[in-house]
C-alpha cells in the first residue's frame, strides 16, 4: 500500500465507496487478499500483550504459489520495529516481521511472524522466544525438503540496543562498535 494506512482506515474508506455505488468489497482485508485466521492467542509476555502467528505459516503462505524446485535454500530477512499506534496512548508495538529474500516474486512480500504490544517498549527478549524456537527447529530440518538460512536481521536503533542488550546510542557508551565514554553537551 503506497499510503500505508491501517487496516481499519482502508476498511471505512471503501464502506464510503460503496455508498456511492462503486463496487469494491466491503472490508479491507478481503481487497488485500489478507488471510482471515481462526482465533489468536494472545498472551502476556514480556510486559505486554503478545501473539504468534508461526514463520512456517508465514512461509507457507508466502511460497504457496510460487515454484521452488529450483532453490536448494531460502534465506530470510527478520525486521524488529517498534512503533507508536496513537499519539494520545501510550500504546507501541513491535512487529516481528521475515521475507524471503532470495526469491524475486516474494523478496518485497513481508509477513507478519508475531506481534507484541504493550505501553513501552518488550521488557526483556521473551517476545523473541517462539520465533527462535522455530527458526532453529527450521534451520535443522529445512522447510520443504529445503534448507532455512536467516540472512540478517534489520533493526532501527532502539530496537538493536533492545536486541543486544546494549544501550541506546545515546546512553553513556551508546556505541555498540567502540567503547569510547560519550559525553552530554547543552
Amino acid at each position: 500500500m503506497k499510503f500505508n494506512i491501517s487496516m481499519t482506515s482502508l476498511t471505512h474508506l471503501l464502506k464510503i465507496l460503496k455508498e456511492h455505488d462503486i463496487d469494491v468489497p466491503a472490508n479491507g482485508r478481503t481487497l488485500l487478499k489478507t488471510p482471515r485466521s481462526g482465533s489468536l492467542r494472545i498472551t502476556e509476555k514480556s510486559g505486554g500483550k503478545y501473539t504468534y502467528f508461526g514463520l512456517k505459516e508465514g512461509l507457507t503462505h508466502t511460497l504457496s504459489e510460487q515454484d521452488t524446485s529450483k532453490y536448494d535454500h531460502f534465506e530470510i530477512s527478520l525486521n524488529i520495529d517498534g512503533l507508536p499506534i496513537f499519539k494520545s496512548k501510550n500504546l507501541t508495538m513491535w512487529p516481528l516481521q521475515c521475507a524471503v529474500i532470495n526469491i524475486d516474486e516474494v523478496k518485497n512480500s513481508p509477513f507478519v511472524v508475531a506481534l507484541y504490544s504493550g505501553a513501552k517498549k518488550p521488557d526483556d527478549l521473551e517476545f523473541l522466544r517462539d520465533f527462535m524456537e522455530e527458526l532453529q527447529e527450521l534451520i535443522e530440518t529445512g522447510f520443504k525438503g529445503k534448507r532455512i538460512v536467516l540472512k540478517n536481521i534489520i533493526c532501527d536503533a532502539p530496537a538493536r540496543a533492545l536486541i543486544k542488550g546494549i544501550v541506546q546510542f545515546n546512553g553513556r557508551y551508546g556505541c555498540d562498535f567502540c567503547d569510547v565514554k560519550g559525553a552530554f553537551f547543552v
